[in-house]
């Protein structure tokens, strides 16, 4: 448990996408998806059903917009703090207070594990799993249960749970979708796009 973590890519990238020029008010759902205890996947979907029923209840003349952020498949050094050195499960816990001398040391890190046009993407899953988000059926998915996600998806793709969130609250299948492997950024990227007109 951390009462201090900090946003991270997966929040701020979305949105400073989105708001470029202007920023909008944003609240942020932030979802364990790095180290145990995870929520089920089942549960995630669940959120979603509870969050979209709370959306649709707002009575105010704003806009509102369903972003949910997390990569697809790919295989990363585990987030566990009880697997990690001091130095990395510390900022876990209790967040980073100079962000920006973290993001200088994680930078190259990262960086370090890119460029491997041999990294491992699973490219047949991540469409089988966007095909089911655009048959509107995410029950194959939770069914997988965190076990099989990660066989399939790899650790990092246990960060799929904000897409059936935002799915299940959206309650409408996707429309649209782009994919494309990227080995050398060490994961699959996919857009998908849900439209509810009232």
């Amino acid at each position: 448990m951390s009462y201090d973590l900090t946003l991270d890519h997966g929040v701020v990238q979305g949105w400073q996408m989105i708001t470029p020029d202007k920023p909008i008010p944003i609240v942020p759902l932030v979802v364990n998806t790095a180290a145990p205890p995870l929520p089920s996947l089942q549960r995630s979907a669940n959120l979603g059903a509870v969050l979209g029923s709370a959306l649709r209840a707002w009575k105010g003349p704003e806009r509102i917009l369903i972003l949910a952020s997390g990569g697809l498949s790919h295989w990363l050094p585990s987030n566990d703090p009880r697997e990690l050195p001091a130095e990395r499960r510390e900022p876990l816990i209790h967040g980073r207070a100079d962000t920006k001398a973290f993001a200088a040391v994680r930078e190259p890190r990262v960086r370090a594990m890119g460029g491997n046009p041999d990294a491992r993407v699973n490219s047949d899953w991540d469409r089988w799993f966007l095909d089911q988000l655009i048959a509107g059926d995410a029950q194959p998915i939770i069914d997988l249960g965190n076990d099989g996600l990660e066989e399939h998806a790899g650790n990092g793709g246990q960060e799929l749970r904000t897409w059936l969130i935002g799915q299940a609250a959206a309650v409408v299948p996707f429309v649209w979708t782009s994919y494309e492997a990227v080995p050398e950024w060490i994961t699959g990227m996919g857009i998908g796009t849900s439209f509810e007109v009232e």
